[in-house]
């Protein structure tokens, strides 16, 4: 409530509108008057803090909604917008961090399911039945299951904060940005998230998808280790040929 006036105020290189003469002659009849929003300046502290708040495991769903709202009509105001945005990028790239931890948790426990549905896989090439005599069926589905486990919600808050990016990058009125699927992309956004380095993020996922390839039966671990080592091997080759 406190910032909603904010919102009266023109988006990025917007002309302010005038009010029309309807509205002033309803206001003076009522005896009240239209005035001016003052643009409010933030201290850097503050906004900080503020955005601080996207990262907690305590923000759910509705406190999110609010201090993203805040934050928009914060935005109005050029000095506030670039420190929210330089915050909201500090934020995204902590969740990144967290989610990278969470994702080397998860491949240590997809790895060791992985490792005893091979040794599964021995026992029934060797006796013709699974472990306990479970068919390879019941067996492989009982050894993916075990991966299943309580995580955070970095990744969620992730991709939340970046939606927020991109929805406040949007409301500025870049005249260079471009609609792609449905998404305002704009300069500015992209040069946000080229500052956030996601590679070792992107890496560890590939990485927990290949497990997952061999958890449904897709590929196997030797495949995955001689892939591995295919992929090690580039660079030098690329190198020798160079």
């Amino acid at each position: 409530t406190v910032v909603a006036p904010l919102s009266s105020l023109p988006r990025g290189s917007d002309e302010e509108d005038a009010v029309p003469k309807k509205e002033l002659d309803a206001a003076t009849a009522s005896g009240k008057e239209w005035t001016s929003v003052p643009a409010i300046e933030i201290s850097p502290e503050r906004l900080q803090a503020l955005c601080s708040i996207l990262r907690m495991e305590s923000c759910r769903d509705t406190a999110f909604a609010r201090v993203n709202t805040i934050l928009r009509r914060l935005c109005r105001v050029d000095s506030n917008r670039r420190h929210v945005l330089a915050e909201l990028a500090s934020v995204a790239q902590t969740l990144g961090e967290d989610a990278i931890r969470d994702l080397k948790a998860l491949k240590i426990r997809m790895e060791e399911a992985a490792m005893e549905r091979k040794v599964a896989a021995a026992s029934v090439a060797n006796q013709g039945k699974c472990v306990d005599g479970e068919s390879p069926t019941e067996a492989a589905g009982k050894l993916s299951s075990t991966v299943t486990f309580s995580t955070s919600t970095s990744e969620l808050k992730l991709l939340r904060v970046l939606q927020t990016l991109q929805a406040m990058c949007s409301d500025s009125g870049d005249e260079g940005s471009s609609k792609k699927e449905g998404i305002y992309v704009t300069e500015e956004l992209i040069d946000l998230l080229r500052q956030l380095e996601f590679g070792a993020l992107w890496d560890e996922l590939s990485s927990c998808l290949s497990v997952v390839q061999v958890l449904e039966g897709v590929s196997s671990l030797s495949d995955q280790e001689e892939k591995g080592s295919e992929d090690a091997d580039t660079p030098e080759e690329a190198s020798a040929d160079a």
